[in-house]
Parts: structure tokens; sequence; C-alpha cells
């Protein structure tokens, strides 16, 4: 306090009495609202996340900043959901209204879709596929705004801005683990800048970015709390773990396959069963709960790695407008794997089969025939009932389920801002894409197994081994290609009318394509 006070002394006594010079800021386009103003005046709840923010935060990705804010609830759709249809992807949903209703824009622009819907029907844009060091800020409106952008408004908006200019070389590398195994992280970062807006009258960077996340499986945190317990039969509940008999599914599937009697109940006696030699081996051992096992492919998270290239160039122009072009390519490869209590990705034996429903444009079709119960003939290997005898058990050499995805984002986008006498003015025009890849392993093709299975001569091995084309005629991969395109123009103008005591009365004018 003494050395302030002896600081103050020593100024020129009219440079202290006078007052500091004012400096007008320039009006900030706030998201929520189409004329220019400060976030201050708004009446709409606006959270801002900052650069600095999401660095101190200690995640990697802007989808990981997004799924953690407090507003961000039910219908979300993360990563890692293993049995989402819009695999791969994160979408936001504000307060709890689903990922529809939560329009997801980049520097106040629309952005193309996920091409896989949410829920099979819900579109809705993938946060996971944006650069973590070339966004500026995230705003987010916690309100409605269908009045300013339309009825996928309603839950809120969130607005990423990415960066105008940057000056400099910046690289980053970080990397981490989980304390019990699995979910490591690498993310590494370079962003090159040249150019000086103020001096030079532009500036252009480039922000190239790695990201990789490993898996967490299952047996990584088995054992570790209730909530990844499955045996609750102390508590008088059932005990799910894999190969385990409960009143639900007395037949339970195991490593090793075996056939029952569909004439005798299961386990009453002798020539109610039998069991190929395996893992499980015998009725007793099942019984007993010595045929349980774990999954080593299910997954509590998936693994996922991004690549994403930006580059932006920024222009001064004459009189004072201005122009901002973006060039953005990301690509992102995804995986899903069931998780448990079921098999978690390992096939098992179906008992039947009911026809699906195949929607091609307008007319729902039936896929297949009814198969009341999948068997074996009376004169199969192991088959000692005399009749036909339906298979149980995990079928040796399937694929594992899971999905494997490679989706590509691509976006370019040019902004022009300035003044046309008392107006300002702001206009853009885009070009936004994504198309995704989705490749699914271990769909049952029932009709075909059933047929297998019964062929008179060189039937189908419910214990293996198995012919390559008998595999891959059973369990076919399905492919999907699918991609989603927009384009927009858009012209945005205001200007002030008259000056009112709060401030200005603005009134503004624009068009959308």
């Amino acid at each position: 306090m003494l050395a302030a006070c002896g600081a103050l002394s020593s100024l020129d006594a009219a440079a202290a009495m006078a007052d500091p010079p004012i400096k007008e800021l320039p009006a900030v386009v706030v998201t929520g609202s189409n004329l220019p103003r400060s976030d201050m005046e708004t009446p709409s709840p606006v959270q801002i996340i900052t650069a600095e923010d999401m660095r101190k935060s200690g995640y990697t990705s802007v989808g990981e900043i997004l799924q953690h804010i407090t507003a961000n609830g039910q219908g979300t759709l993360s990563q890692g959901f293993a049995a989402a249809f819009a695999a791969g992807a994160t979408g936001i949903s504000l307060r709890g209204l689903k990922t529809s209703a939560t329009l997801v824009l980049i520097d106040g622009h629309r952005m193309a879709p996920y091409p896989l819907f949410d829920d099979g029907h819900t579109s809705f844009v993938d946060v996971s596929m944006l650069p973590f060091d070339a966004v500026k800020r995230i705003e987010i409106l916690k309100d409605g705004a269908s009045a300013v952008y339309g009825s996928d408004a309603i839950a809120g908006v969130v607005n990423i801005i990415l960066r105008k200019s940057f000056t400099g070389t910046r690289i980053t590398a970080e990397s981490g683990t989980t304390t019990q195994g699995g979910g490591t992280t690498a993310h590494t970062s370079y962003l090159r800048g040249f150019g000086d807006y103020l001096n030079d009258g532009y500036n252009g960077y480039v922000s190239l970015e790695f990201r990789r996340q490993g898996d967490i499986t299952y047996g990584q945190r088995a054992g570790t709390g209730e909530w990844q317990n499955l045996d609750w039969t102390s508590l008088g509940g059932v005990n799910k773990t894999p190969g385990v008999i409960t009143p639900q599914n007395p037949t339970s599937a195991t490593l090793s396959p075996y056939l029952t009697n569909p004439n005798v109940p299961f386990g009453s006696r002798a020539d109610s069963s039998y069991f190929y030699p395996g893992a499980c081996g015998s009725y007793s051992k099942l019984a007993a709960g010595g045929c349980a096992f774990q999954n080593p492919h299910a997954e509590l998270q998936p693994a996922t790695k991004n690549v994403n290239l930006l580059a932006s160039f920024t222009k001064r122009l004459e009189d004072g407008w201005k122009l901002d072009l973006k060039a953005s390519l990301f690509d992102r490869q995804a995986e899903q794997y069931p998780t448990l209590p079921n098999t978690g990705g390992l096939i098992a034996y179906p008992s039947n089969f009911t026809p699906l429903i195949s929607v091609n444009g307008s007319t729902p079709t039936l896929v297949g025939t009814t198969i009341p119960a999948i068997t074996v003939p009376a004169n199969y290997p192991g088959n000692r009932f005399g009749t036909p005898a339906v298979v149980h058990g995990i079928v040796p050499g399937a694929p594992i389920v899971n999905t494997q995805l490679d989706s590509r984002a691509v976006r370019l986008v040019v902004d022009l801002s300035g003044q046309a006498g008392a107006w300002d003015i702001d206009t853009a025009v885009g070009h936004t894409q994504i198309t995704t890849r989705q490749a699914m392993y271990g769909n049952v093709n029932a009709t075909a197994l059933n047929a297998a299975l019964n062929r008179p001569t060189n039937p189908f091995l419910v214990n293996g081994p198995n012919s390559a084309a008998d595999l891959a005629t059973i369990f076919p991969e399905a492919v999907a290609n699918v991609s989603s395109r927009l384009d927009f123009a858009e012209f945005h103008s205001s200007r002030p009318i008259a000056t009112l005591p709060g401030g200005e009365l603005r009134v503004g004018a624009g068009a959308v394509y």
C-alpha cells in the first residue's frame, strides 16, 4: 500500500486528476440474437467456454467438453453407447430435450448432420468431429431460440466459434491413462500462423490435430464396484453372468455347445442333453455355475481415432470490409462392441427365427421364412436322442459382433463482412458434407444356418471347425455407405434507427437459403 501511494504522488497532478480515455468497444453478435449486442444485454442465459477453459478442463476433444456441461441431459448421445443407431458420434441434448432439439452451429453457420440418425430418425450434428485447438470459444444458449433459428433450436443452441487469426507456432502433445487399465489417450496438435492482421492486413493459420483414445473392456473394470456386479443371488436376485442358468434363461449359452432333447425336461435325466467336449462339458458343471465366462471383447468404452486438418485465411479489404475463409477436413474412426450382461459380442446359436421387416422405398417386405426351432437332425453327430435336437452355446469360429465406422467431414465456408452506409453487413456461403462407412460384423443369417445344420452330407458342425465359405454365408458382412450434405448462403444486416436511454434501437433484415 505504501509503495502504491508513493508511485501515485510522483505523477503529474493534472494527469492524475484527468479522466481516463474512453475506448469504444466493437459490437459483439451473441448467440440467440440477430442484432449486434453485448452478452450482458441479452435476457437469455448464455454460457461461454473459452479456449483457456477447455485446456484447463483436462479434456482433449470438443465432444468431451460438451458432454460434461450441466445443461447436457437426458437423450444425449456419446461414443460409449454400444447400442446406438448413430454409432461413433456424439450428440448434445440440452435440458434433456433430445439431440434433435439442440442446434449446433460452427461460427454461427449450420453443419451437415451426421448421416446415421439417432434412434434411426433423429437428425443431429456430431460434435466429436471438430478440432480442439482451433476453437476460440463455445457459446451455449440454454434457452429456446426457435424464433431465430427454427424448430431444431427448441432446447437451445451450441455455437462453436473457431479462431479468426493466430500468429506464431504452437505444438502440444499430451497422453494419459487410467488407474485400472485401458482408455489410454494420446493427443497432439500443430498450430502455425502467418501474417499480422493489424499490420499486414491478412492472417492465416493451419491446424493439424491427431487424437487417439483406447478402449476400456469390461474385464478391466470387473469387480471394481457394485455397478459392475452381475451376481445378485445374495440379495434375492439372479446371476446374469454369461454361462449361468437363470429362471429366465434355463438353457444358457456356454463356450462349448450342447444339444437338448425337446421331449425331455432339461436336466431331468441323462438323455435330456448332450455336451460336446470343451470348456463346459457336462450338465452338472453348468448347473453348478462352472460354465460362467467373460468375453474379453466386451467394451465399456470403444476405441476412437481422430485426424483433423483446418486451414484459415483472413484478409482486410478496402473500406473496412473483411474476408474470412475456412476449409477443414475431419476424419474419425470408431468402433462398437456389445457389453455384458449378454454374451458380449460372442454369437450364440439362435433358438428360432421370425422374419424381419425390410423397408425398400415405401414397401415393407418380410425377409426370410419362419423357423419355429433351429435344430439338428436325428442322425446328426452327437445327437443320441433319435429325434431332432435343439442346439445351444457359442458358435465356434463366428466373428465377434462389432461395428466399424469411418467418417469423413468436409467443410468450406467464405464469410464477407463490413459496413455499407449505416448498415452492418454479414454474408456467407458454405459447403459441408459428411460421408460415413459403417461395416457390421456378426449378423446371423438364421435361415442359412438352419439349412447348413440340416444338410444330409457335410453339415455345419456345432462344435467346429467349419469352412470359411460356410461362415461367410451364415455371418455375412453388412456394409453401408451413407452421406449427408448441406450447402448454404446467408445474408444478415442491421442498423441503428434511434438512440434510447437504454442504448441503440436497431433493426435487422436478412435471408438464409
